[in-house]
């Protein structure tokens, strides 16, 4: 999967900080790194997400769970 370009499509909202999902949902971006401890992978995305909170720098990377990710079309 790393390489690949995903789009991501967040299913559980509820393990997400509040305004974090809704950020981060419908980001386009690339598999740079899978982590097997907590079979995550790290997006990077194409252009950074909405800040969810005030003093937060612009995210460029976040890691998500398989199931929050799905091809790009």
């Amino acid at each position: 999967m790393i390489g690949k370009k995903v789009v991501t499509n967040i299913v559980n909202t509820d393990v997400f900080a509040v305004g974090a999902a809704e950020s981060l949902s419908g980001k386009t971006g690339t598999v740079t790194e899978y982590n097997e401890q907590n079979g995550k992978y790290l997006v990077e995305f194409d252009t950074p997400a909405e800040k969810w909170w005030t003093n937060q720098l612009p995210v460029r990377q976040f890691w998500f769970k398989r199931l929050d990710l799905r091809k790009e079309v």
